[in-house]
């Protein structure tokens, strides 16, 4: 990877830091339950026919199935 690439990767994800940081004191500030890092799937789910969950982990990148998962989504 050159320099620029990897300048770039970096700016990108304080860019994305910034943005759930941001998010997260919104949400806290209006009493908004949501869990940034659901955002996602959420978003995915909004733009085509319901799937299931292996088929969401698996666009997700997520390989370790036998692994639990602890929630932290409370609506």
């Amino acid at each position: 990877m050159e320099k620029c690439e990897v300048a770039f990767a970096v700016r990108l994800r304080g860019f994305g830091e910034q943005l759930v940081n941001g998010t997260r004191r919104l949400c806290r500030e209006q009493d908004v339950k949501f869990v940034t890092r659901w955002f996602p799937d959420l978003h995915r789910l909004s733009e085509r026919d319901p799937v299931s969950v292996t088929t969401l982990a698996v666009e997700a990148g997520h390989r370790n199935r036998s692994k639990p998962v602890k929630s932290d989504l409370h609506l």
